[in-house]
C-alpha cells in the first residue's frame, strides 16, 4: 500500500469523522433553539 493511498484514506476518515461532529453539533444547536 503506497504512502499516498494511506494518507487518502486517512484523510476521508478524518473529513468524515468532522462531518458527523458538525452534523451532531448543528442538531444540538437547533433541537435548543426549537425548546
Amino acid at each position: 500500500m503506497g504512502l499516498r493511498t494511506w494518507f487518502k484514506s486517512k484523510l476521508r476518515l478524518i473529513r468524515k469523522d468532522v462531518e458527523d461532529s458538525t452534523l451532531q453539533a448543528l442538531r444540538k444547536e437547533i433541537v435548543v433553539s426549537i425548546d
